[in-house]
């Protein structure tokens, strides 16, 4: 018995000995292989891709306030700069089951199943391992779940291919790839292959993906009507709990942007009655509210104010009191309001977009109020939490701007018209007021430290109780965690949020301060203007000036005794607030001058800025009512004259009109209203200024210097208050510089730098001055439209390197069993360098598995070379040129700007110590010309192209451009 157990087990290891070879293709060679690959290398794989995937879906931090992700994979950089990531270890998997159990040697053909249509579907297989496309696609998906779209695109299209006969399985690999496209937002090739798909029939056990997929795919384009559908199908086809009901609240979400209330409650309500994490519970809950189309308003406000007295909700009454002035605001309650989201803002403990969302409603708010101080403070310290791409930002960003400028006009104005007050009482009245200012800051700053005591010892508890639950708490993130991408690795200045955060942070400190010498000082004739601020903060420094104080008589008057003592710098000192009252003739005047240029200011910034006409009328009227005689009041008659034109207010545009002449006679403005077509010309100056200004800039192209300077002169005297003005100016003066005539060139760009210092071409006209300084002259040719420099002629050289002196004299070898690469080069732009390295990878891994090339890129100055090395000699690279241009390669894909040169590494050695691109063609033309006459063809086409572009561009060339072609014209004097 013992002896055939011996025989049994020889055998067995005899047929798995020889099943294990994968050159074979036998029955038992591709069960042995199936089996191995699925439960060893595979199943370790696909285990280690679901914990990563669990990890990844738990750990990604959701803004629910925000329309969500329908996967948190899309919340990773488009342009991964470096691959890999949690999911390594599957793809090592996958790799390893595919190089060790892949079988593509053809079986043994059986001639009696030669006419049978699946036999021959089944001999024509480029893969036999029945099981290995699981590992194929596992390595596909995790590349993809690394964020490496592209590289995972280029695995599924190639999955596609190798199962070309299996529809069930390239199918799938198709649908994946266009899921890359779309996480690429390559919208147009996603739909390209979605749209093919679905023509061409889709597996039944397929339908449910390709439905997520394509709702995904119509989410991303905010497709959101067309994207319902198909996102209720995945919706029932998802197994895992948590992230169905991710997709029940992006579809609530959806329901609410298209207004469908009542639909988008019942979702919500589906999510908030599920088994999900707490946040995302009380985030469906608080979006019901926001939804609800009943009357009952007490029911929701009741159940809102239940929710904010509940411990559960502590790190969350941001959101509750956000919904809270929601439900006001649609009754509408605006107080109640107010209140609310006051409480979402001091109450809110993340301090992020939560608390955001509460300051910009509040801003909102008083903005439609018409109180800007309060509302400006809101809006600049939400703008800090706001992406660019948030539908808020722009309107956000561009009011905080504004009130920023505003609110420092607003504030002086309003200080001055105190202290004012203030002057005109008694001593003991002053006081009063003072102590009654110096009692509301002491009592807001023992509410602060209270608060920040309080905040502080919570914070404490609750470090303690997490540290308490999960001693390990502070070690580092696991792999599989994700957070969404930030930007805290940028200069600082380059992101808006940061900047913002910073902004808010020294208006806190300093208040709001513009961007002047001695700018700590909020006015510079009366420095301890801070009165009223009540913040001390802003007020730090120990001022080291002395000025005059007023000593009172027994009445409680200043007297006229002055005498020389210290500034108090203490916001807590009475002295601080008293020091600062203007009581002598002086110090009015100076308080006068502050308010006139204040309401100046004001009333522009509401014209100009907020286009609130009739808040800038009041505001002119009440500058020139109370003083009659302000340094601005033409300029204000003018303003108020063009808000009456805009109007259609005749008689009161006349009549403002009128006055400019009759009060200003000798003034511009009235020398141009003398003008019987004046208001035609203001009319047109929006419209015919501008194609003056093509027609003039067109002339200096072609060097008809008579018609740029007749232009010049006519608009001078029909459209002399035109923004354009500055530009003609410059272009007239740069027509001195065709006629070749330098003097009355500099006396052109001194008359621009005078008469217009703040336009953006004074300070190109400053700088060709300083050139004449340094003894520069106008070149004597006059030629200021120098051709760009061709793609073919520019002299290359590896940065760092200098152009060798002899380089003429070095010639190109001509050596072909010698190693060679191929280059693409093409200007900076021409080309999306990541769709270049898409294109060559997918087709250099489509066909040659085997052979290994390695791509680099290199920069020389503003010219990119992609290059693609690894050829052993030069008719390996004829053949590769052949399969590049042929109908699946990527060659005739590319930009006609682009151009591909095989090279020989010896020759570019040499290219690249100063030869041009002419050079080497004209080298190969003569020695491999003959056969490569269509290489050669193709590059005097691009030549040929090239130069016709280039005479294109210059033709629509740009006034900046042109004025850099005429700075290089500038030229030392020999």
């Amino acid at each position: 018995m013992l002896k055939y157990k011996y025989i049994v087990g020889f055998f067995v290891l005899l047929v798995l000995s020889a099943s294990c070879s994968s050159t074979k293709n036998t029955a038992g060679t591709r069960w042995y292989h199936s089996f191995n690959t699925r439960y060893n290398v595979y199943f370790n794989g696909d285990m280690a891709y679901q914990e990563a995937l669990r990890a990844q879906l738990e750990g990604y931090k959701e803004n629910y306030t925000e329309t969500i992700l329908m996967f948190p994979v899309s919340s990773l950089p488009k342009d991964k700069p470096n691959p890999g990531g949690p999911f390594d270890k599957a793809i090592e998997k996958g790799v390893k089951a595919i190089k060790t159990h892949s079988i593509q040697t053809k079986p043994d053909r059986q001639a009696g199943k030669r006419n049978d249509p699946k036999y021959r579907d089944w001999i024509n297989r480029k893969e036999y391992n029945p099981f290995l496309h699981n590992a194929w696609t596992l390595m596909a998906k995790a590349q993809f779940q690394n964020g490496d779209f592209l590289q995972a695109a280029s695995s599924f299209s190639y999955i596609s291919r190798l199962y070309a006969t299996q529809p069930e399985i390239s199918v799938n690999a198709k649908i994946w790839q266009a899921r890359c496209y779309a996480e690429m937002d390559w919208f147009y090739e996603a739909d390209d292959i979605l749209s093919k798909i679905k023509k061409d029939g889709l597996p039944k056990n397929l339908q449910d993906w390709y439905s997520t997929v394509y709702a995904d795919f119509l989410i991303k384009q905010k497709l959101y009507s067309e994207s319902i559908p198909y996102l209720q199908t995945a919706i029932k086809s998802e197994k895992n709990n948590w992230q169905r009901n991710r997709e029940k609240y992006l579809l609530g979400q959806i329901y609410s942007q298209l207004g469908r209330k009542d639909l988008a409650y019942q979702a919500f309500g589906e999510v908030a009655g599920a088994s999900v994490p707490y946040i995302l519970e009380f985030s469906a809950k608080i979006r019901q509210t926001e939804v609800y189309a009943g009357n009952d308003t007490a029911k929701i406000t009741g159940e809102l104010r239940k929710m904010a007295k509940s411990s559960k909700n502590k790190d969350y009454l941001d959101q509750v009191y956000y919904a809270l002035g929601n439900v006001y605001m649609a009754i509408p309650d605006t107080a109640q309001a107010i209140a609310a989201y006051t409480l979402g803002v001091e109450e809110s403990v993340q301090q992020g977009i939560d608390k955001a969302l509460n300051q910009i409603k509040l801003g909102d708010i008083y903005f439609n109020q018409r109180k800007f101080i309060p509302a400006q403070p809101n809006y600049s310290e939400a703008l800090g939490q706001l992406k660019k791409g948030d539908e808020a930002y722009p309107r956000v960003s561009k009011r905080s701007e504004i009130l920023d400028e505003l609110v420092v006009y607003v504030e002086a104005v309003e200080l001055q018209d105190s202290l004012q007050r203030l002057s005109k009482m008694t001593e003991d009245e002053r006081l009063k007021v003072v102590n009654k200012i110096i009692a509301d800051l002491i009592k807001k700053e023992k509410e602060e430290q209270e608060k920040q005591d309080r905040d502080e010892y919570m914070a404490q508890q609750d470090n303690t109780r997490a540290e308490m639950a999960n001693p390990r708490m502070n070690s580092s993130r696991p792999g599989g965690m994700m957070m969404p991408p930030t930007e805290a690795n940028l200069f600082y200045f380059y992101s808006p949020q940061v900047v913002s955060v910073g902004k808010a942070d020294f208006q806190q400190k300093w208040g709001r301060r513009k961007l002047e010498d001695d700018w700590r000082r909020r006015n510079k004739n009366n420095p301890m203007s801070d009165v009223f601020d009540n913040d001390d903060s802003a007020n730090t420094e120990n001022v080291k000036d002395t000025t005059t104080t007023k000593n009172t008589d027994e009445k409680g008057d200043f007297s006229s005794q002055e005498q020389t003592a210290e500034l108090s710098s203490d916001p807590h000192d009475p002295q601080f607030y008293l020091q600062q009252i203007p009581v002598t003739e002086e110090d009015m005047e100076a308080s006068n001058l502050i308010i006139i240029d204040g309401l100046y200011n004001m009333a522009v910034i509401y014209k100009d800025k907020l286009e609130d006409y009739a808040l800038a009328l009041e505001t002119f009227d009440r500058l020139n009512i109370r003083f009659p005689d302000n340094e601005n009041k033409l300029e204000s008659y003018y303003h108020i004259y063009l808000i009456y034109l805009r109007q259609g207010n005749t008689a009161m545009s006349d009549l403002y009109k009128l006055k400019i002449r009759s009060e200003f006679p000798e003034s511009g403005y009235a020398v141009a209203m003398a003008d019987p077509n004046y208001e035609y010309n203001l009319h047109m100056m929006d419209i015919l200024p501008d194609s003056l200004y093509r027609e003039t800039y067109q002339a200096y192209l072609v060097g008809n210097t008579q018609k740029i300077r007749q232009n010049y002169q006519l608009m001078t005297s029909r459209f002399s208050q035109s923004k354009l003005i500055p530009k003609f100016a410059f272009l007239n003066a740069l027509s001195y510089v065709q006629t070749n005539d330098a003097d009355k060139f500099k006396e052109a760009l001194k008359n621009l730098i005078s008469e217009y210092p703040e336009a953006d071409v004074s300070v190109l006209a400053a700088e060709m001055m300083k050139g004449f300084q340094r003894g520069l002259l106008l070149s004597a040719s006059g030629d200021n439209l120098l051709a760009r420099g061709s793609l073919f002629n520019i002299r290359l050289s590896i940065p760092g390197n200098e152009i060798s002196v002899d380089i003429d004299s070095i010639s190109f070898l001509t050596e072909t069993q010698t190693p060679y690469e191929l280059l693409i080069v093409y200007p900076q732009g021409a080309i999306n360098d990541n769709l270049l390295l898409y294109a060559v990878s997918n087709f250099n891994f489509g066909n040659f598995i085997v052979s290994k090339f390695d791509l680099e890129r290199t920069t020389i100055g503003n010219i990119n070379l992609f290059q693609i090395k690894g050829f052993n000699n030069f008719t390996e690279i004829q053949q590769y040129l052949q399969m590049i241009y042929g109908p699946e390669g990527y060659a005739p894909t590319l930009e006609k700007s682009a151009i591909i040169v095989p090279i020989s590494l010896e020759n570019y050695t040499i290219l690249m110590r100063g030869k041009s691109l002419d050079d080497y063609m004209k080298f190969f033309e003569k020695q491999f010309g003959k056969n490569n006459k269509n290489l050669v063809e193709r590059w005097k086409l691009s030549q040929a192209q090239e130069l016709q572009v280039i005479a294109e561009e210059e033709e629509e060339t740009q006034l900046e451009e042109a004025v850099k072609v005429m700075t290089d014209t500038i030229v030392p004097v020999i």
